[in-house]
């Protein structure tokens, strides 16, 4: 019994842990969500309907055919499906490390109408750690030229050397004056 009860543990963990997110066009059906479409196929002015919105921080961006950029680069990877040069879906899948959590998800093509898709991922409950299916984008025509993540707040600043320098000294300071005191 013992046996019984664990196993069926172990599935419902696996089961839990195994969740994924799909996203397809249709999606805009459900009024549920904060998402935003647009015709703007240029990326300045999605850049200023972004930044409108709060939105400035981009992540990680994957272009067909091109190298993943941005400082989450290395912890996602996006897949391109049914063509190489036009796909019309795509996976992007957490590769462990930091993750991010909720945020918005810009998918583009910008020679068709809409020109763009910007899904909002914390609505949407997704953790980051989730693999996002895209499916059904531009089918007929058109295709996707690059996905973004964009966080939904400004990613925190990185310290600079002097600083550091300062916080390590003042640690080994710290532990000169500890070990002296034993003594």
């Amino acid at each position: 019994m013992k046996k019984i009860m664990f196993s069926l543990v172990v599935i419902l963990i696996y089961a839990v842990s195994a969740h994924a997110l799909l996203l397809t066009p249709n999606d805009w059906d459900d009024l549920l969500y904060d998402d935003l479409i647009g015709n703007d196929a240029g990326q300045a002015a999605i850049d200023v309907i972004l930044a409108g919105e709060g939105i400035t921080d981009l992540a990680y961006k994957q272009n067909v055919g091109g190298a993943e950029e941005g400082p989450w680069a290395s912890y996602y990877t996006t897949d391109f499906f049914n063509s190489p040069t036009d796909p019309a879906e795509a996976t992007i899948a957490w590769d462990g490390g930091m993750n991010l959590s909720g945020g918005y998800l810009l998918v583009k093509d910008g020679n068709q109408t809409p020109a763009w898709y910007l899904f909002d991922l914390g609505t949407r409950g997704w953790n980051g750690r989730e693999t996002i299916y895209l499916e059904d984008f531009w089918p007929q025509q058109g295709a996707i030229s690059h996905v973004s993540f964009y966080n939904s707040e400004p990613a925190a600043p990185v310290p600079e050397p002097t600083t550091m320098l300062l916080l390590g000294t003042g640690i080994a300071s710290l532990a000169a004056i500890g070990r002296r005191w034993r003594k």
